[in-house]
């Protein structure tokens, strides 16, 4: 993942007084009681279609707009005109609890089709949220932006409490559009310095934890033969037990197939083709591997799984490998992000072991998973970065503008470590312009070039 380059004329600025003058997230012992949901999803009631697409479209367009270029004067008159919505926002995102309700037990094995339109919604307002903060910022009142940054920030947060990765994904996206209105205040002439305000923003990111733990139990949910281990005590009981799950995981890889009018070479897509028509095929591909994965896992002696009744013996093995391809996608995630790259040549060939063999549809999950660790892991990078930039700018204060020749001089406020990898950023300057340089493993880096405005 590479974002786009920052290169901005950054002021000179100390740190505010007190610290914490301009807080980016409102404060937890703060919080009204009650529940913000309600709130929040009632934000869209009584907005028509005609309105909602224009407030789509414009503020998508303004709030990725560069730091340093001013918003138009069209998005004065967009927020004014939603005014109430973005008091009632504030109000909900200050709520002790964001409960979004999901039916998920009431889903059953529908779960991985779940509508949730509520998430798109929530980050159209927070894009318009990040614009009001990007006006206040362009006449100046940084309390007002602050205000506006930190019930964004906090509607990532909430959304990123929903069960499901999904949530955690909008909320960091939430979030990304917040650090650009960060990014056009730091750039604003005069602007105060927030390297406190980040830390402390940083210290509580958007947790995946609840939302990882939940994902965890996606497969189960929608095949809950798969998690059964209780065995049936017929062969008929064994047979209809396979039918079931293979009628569950063509239902489920169907849901993840191309949709009709796909290229011809897609049609059908590899997850139905790894099934078979019907469990006898699926038979006829896999049981071999199933046999022998539950003689090499020490289930069974190697003469129990010979003697098995092929049905017993599909249903054993894909439970068993099911667990294995499963527990192996969610393993890294305990493991910090470096830890983690290390062995993304050893994950890369599990999966593609795992796509050719009876697992193929749950290891199809595999990208999505090392995708959202990534995405996660961006979001700290950034923060540390901005912290970095702010920390330059303290010293430039103390140093009549100059840059500092290495990160190692500046003295004002620590300088944080690369949270991806532990190593500190790299340092470049070259007459008036200072780069942030991002350590290696680089998959996804944000290029900050700081330029210190003279007076």
């Amino acid at each position: 993942i590479r974002v786009p380059r920052h290169s901005c004329i950054w002021a000179p600025a100390p740190a505010p007084i007190p610290a914490f003058k301009y807080s980016l997230i409102p404060s937890p012992a703060r919080l009204a009681p009650g529940d913000g949901a309600p709130i929040l999803l009632r934000l869209r009631y009584d907005v028509t279609d005609q309105e909602w697409a224009e407030i789509e479209e414009k503020v998508h367009a303004w709030a990725a707009l560069p730091a340093g270029e001013p918003m138009p004067a069209e998005a004065r008159a967009l927020v004014d005109r939603w005014r109430k919505r973005l008091d009632l926002l504030a109000v909900g995102v200050r709520r002790a609890s964001c409960d979004w309700a999901y039916p998920i037990r009431e889903q059953g094995p529908g779960i991985i089709a779940l509508d949730m339109p509520d998430l798109t919604t929530m980050r159209t307002w927070g894009r318009l949220q990040a614009v009001e903060a990007r006006l206040q910022v362009g006449r100046g009142d940084y309390e007002g932006a602050a205000r506006s940054l930190a019930t964004g920030f906090a509607l990532g947060a909430r959304v990123a409490e929903g069960p499901f990765l999904i949530n955690g994904l909008l909320g960091i996206a939430i979030e990304a559009v917040q650090f650009q209105a960060v990014e056009a205040w730091i750039a604003a002439p005069g602007s105060p310095n927030l390297y406190w305000a980040l830390t402390e923003l940083g210290a509580s990111p958007p947790s995946l934890v609840r939302a990882v733990a939940q994902e965890r139990l996606l497969i189960e949910r929608a095949i809950p033969e798969l998690a059964d281990e209780s065995d049936p005590t017929t062969p008929e009981g064994w047979s209809a037990r396979l039918a079931a799950i293979h009628r569950r995981m063509h239902d489920l890889a169907a849901q993840m197939s191309p949709p009709a009018g796909a290229k011809p070479d897609e049609q059908g897509g590899p997850l139905l083709a790894s099934l078979g028509a019907d469990p006898a095929a699926y038979k006829r591909m896999h049981l071999e591997a199933l046999r022998r994965r539950l003689v090499e896992s020490g289930a069974f002696p190697a003469d129990r799984v010979r003697d098995m009744p092929d049905d017993e013996a599909a249903v054993r093995g894909a439970r068993l490998a099911y667990r294995i391809v499963w527990d192996a996608l969610f393993r890294d995630w305990g493991l910090s992000f470096n830890d983690g790259m290390a062995r993304e040549s050893t994950r890369d060939a599990e999966w593609a072991a795992a796509k050719e063999g009876p697992m193929a549809l749950v290891a199809a999950f595999g990208p999505a998973l090392a995708s959202a660790r990534s995405v996660a892991s961006q979001r700290d990078r950034r923060v540390a970065l901005l912290r970095a930039v702010e920390a330059v700018r303290m010293h430039a204060e103390a140093h009549e503008g100059r840059l500092p020749a290495a990160l190692q001089e500046v003295r004002e406020a620590p300088v944080p470590a690369d949270p991806s990898t532990g190593k500190p950023f790299g340092w470049e300057v070259d007459g008036d312009v200072g780069r942030l340089v991002v350590p290696a493993p680089q998959q996804f880096s944000l290029d900050y070039r700081v330029t210190i405005r003279r007076p």
